[in-house]
């Protein structure tokens, strides 16, 4: 699990092919613009899923991926996230490279505009809860290919 800002998303390039390719593009998009919804950048070894949500009260639902590093851009409002360090992965669905989880022990935190984090392949986490009551988040999710 990675926490940064949006000035220090250039420093991820490194992290792979794919991730140098998703910087590189989100250096020349303006993010804010892009509708909701699905949109290829390179074919499904990168894309980009923009996203508005209604977050409420509830409790955390925890997923990790087996071959997709997310990186979780917040464009407006705040979201909570969960990052777990013990717990157990449930069966794949393969389709959809998601896995539930459960059992988890993890750590809490929350992103403002203008920050990102990033879950390698096989990070238990928890997107998509709220810090204080019902908000809006829009926000995008980049979803890397890692092989």
């Amino acid at each position: 699990m990675i926490v940064d800002t949006m000035e220090h998303l250039e420093a991820y390039g490194a992290l792979g092919e794919h991730f140098r390719t998703a910087v590189e593009y989100l250096k020349k998009t303006d993010m804010r613009s892009l509708p909701v919804g699905k949109h290829e950048v390179d074919g499904e070894k990168v894309f980009i899923l923009s996203q508005e949500n209604h977050l409420t009260v509830k409790e955390m639902d925890w997923e990790a991926h087996a071959r997709y590093a997310d990186i979780q851009i917040i464009l407006e409002g705040c979201e909570r996230f969960g990052w777990g360090y013990r717990g157990t992965l449930n069966d794949l669905d393969v389709a959809r490279d998601f896995r539930t989880c459960s059992d988890v022990q993890y750590i809490e935190y929350t992103l403002v505009p203008g920050m990102f984090t990033i879950f390698l392949p096989g990070e238990m986490h928890s997107p998509g809860n709220t810090t204080a009551g019902d908000c809006v988040v829009r926000k995008l999710v980049v979803k890397v290919l890692c092989d």
